[in-house]
């Protein structure tokens, strides 16, 4: 027989204080936040490194302070000793990641520490190899959790479409990623007192589809104007107001 149980069923079960006099060595575990674990299981950083990656926050903090100003996300006082340990994400994009995950979070599993520490995992193996100075962009989150939205109904077959076959177009990667993070920001709650004021606008766009600290946003911002007039003329997009969405059957019809 195989008797599996935590530490305080040990202790609460009458049967099971049997075992408390066999099993002798107590193993006192205590309990981290998401936040905790992902810094010291996934993005521990080797301490000669982290003197160049110090130096690099240091030139570049404007570029990471300038991200999603204005709204609920942005940049705060705590970000600055957050910077070293959760490179090369960026605070702003994990306040991102973790309300876009909570807002899709219909089986309550998607904001879960293992889907985090997934993402997170996922995310260091595909930039690992970069230059110093890559960062992970918001859209990133999107190919992680697009199945697991489609199949729980939280995104229309067609959106996921749409994202995919944006990648067969001249700058076909970018338009796959602008179309992606369009759905994720569309996904955060609109409701008065819950809404965190980030908007499908160019602006909010760049700041998180920018991937390099180094090179800047600049030349993604100058771009994005007319690649947004580009997808909303084929259909692709639609604007209301300021920002955009991904175009519905009903619309493009």
């Amino acid at each position: 027989m195989i008797v599996g149980t935590g530490q305080s069923a040990l202790n609460d079960t009458a049967n099971l204080q049997r075992l408390m006099g066999r099993f002798t060595i107590k193993i006192h575990l205590k309990d981290n936040d998401v936040e905790k674990v992902v810094r010291t299981v996934v993005l521990q950083k080797r301490e000669d490194k982290k003197a160049d990656l110090n130096a690099l926050i240091a030139r570049h903090e404007g570029e990471m302070t300038r991200q999603l100003k204005a709204t609920k996300l942005a940049a705060q006082a705590e970000d600055t000793p957050a910077y070293l340990p959760d490179f090369p994400l960026l605070p702003v994009r994990r306040r991102f990641w973790e309300r876009v995950l909570h807002s899709v979070d219909v089986t309550g599993t998607a904001a879960q520490m293992r889907t985090q520490l997934r993402v997170v995992h996922e995310a260091c193996r595909v930039y690992a190899n970069a230059e110093l100075g890559a960062v992970v962009p918001g859209d990133f989150l999107y190919d992680q959790i697009a199945h697991d939205l489609v199949s729980t109904g939280e995104m229309q077959k067609r959106f996921q479409e749409i994202i995919e076959q944006q990648k067969t177009l001249a700058d076909g990667v970018l338009r796959s990623r602008v179309a992606a993070l369009v759905f994720l920001i569309n996904k955060l709650p609109r409701e008065h007192g819950a809404d965190l004021g980030v908007r499908a606008e160019p602006e909010h766009l760049a700041d998180l589809l920018s991937d390099d600290l180094v090179t800047g946003s600049t030349q993604l911002r100058q771009q994005l104007p007319g690649l947004l007039g580009v997808m909303e003329q084929d259909g692709v997009l639609m604007r209301v107001d300021s920002e955009y969405r991904l175009q519905t059957t009903e619309g493009a019809a």
